[in-house]
C-alpha cells in the first residue's frame, strides 16, 4: 500500500523464513529492532530522505503519508510529523499523553472542529515521519540492546532541542 511514495523499506520480523517482499524492502530478523531502526536512519541520511517509522499495527495509506509530508512543509522548523490514531474495530480517535499512554477516545467527527496542526513538545506515536535534515543530524541511537521506544523517546527529546518541533496533523487519521 506504500509503494508509491516509500522506496526503501526494513522489516523486522521474528522470522525471516519464505518472507517475499517487494523490490527495496530489506527484511531482518537477527537483529534488535531498535538496530533495524539505526540501519533505516543510516540507509535514509545517505539517501538524504524523509524516515517514517511504523510500528506493528499500525495501518498507514498513501494519502495519510503524503499529509504527513504537507504538514512537515507547514514550517522548516517542523521536524517531526505524527497522525491522530484511530481504534481501528471502532473508529473512535484515540487521545494518548506524549509517549503514548491512553487517555480517552473521542467520536471521528471532533476533528472537523479542529484546526489543521498543532505544535507539541516531545511526542512518539505508532507513525511517524522523521524530516531528512533531522534525520541526517540526529547521529546514532545509542546501546542498541536498549528498546525501542526508549531510544526513539531520546530522539524526540534531540529533536525539540536541536529547535525543532513536532507537528500533529489533527486531519490525518492512521489505524491501529
Amino acid at each position: 500500500r506504500l509503494g508509491g511514495i516509500v522506496s526503501r523499506v526494513i522489516v523486522h520480523l521474528n522470522s525471516a523464513s519464505d518472507v517475499n517482499m517487494p523490490p527495496g524492502w530489506t527484511v531482518v530478523s537477527a537483529v534488535s529492532t531498535t538496530q533495524g531502526c539505526q540501519w533505516a536512519f543510516d540507509i535514509a541520511t545517505d539517501a538524504n530522505a524523509h524516515l517514517l517509522v511504523l510500528a506493528a499495527g499500525a495501518s498507514a495509506g498513501c494519502e495519510a503519508i503524503g499529509a504527513l509530508l504537507e504538514g512537515l512543509d507547514q514550517d522548516p522548523l517542523f521536524g517531526l510529523a505524527i497522525p491522530r490514531l484511530s481504534d481501528g474495530q471502532t473508529g473512535r480517535i484515540l487521545v494518548t499523553e506524549a509517549f503514548g499512554t491512553l487517555l480517552t477516545s473521542i467520536p471521528r467527527r471532533v476533528l472537523a472542529s479542529l484546526t489543521d496542526y498543532r505544535v507539541l513538545t516531545e511526542s512518539l506515536a505508532p507513525c511517524m515521519l522523521f524530516r531528512r535534515e533531522v534525520v541526517a543530524n540526529l547521529g546514532l541511537l545509542g546501546d542498541l540492546q536498549r528498546e525501542l521506544w526508549d531510544a526513539l523517546a531520546e530522539l524526540a527529546i534531540r529533536v525539540r532541542r536541536a529547535g525543532f518541533r513536532t507537528v500533529l496533523c489533527n486531519k490525518v487519521v492512521v489505524d491501529l
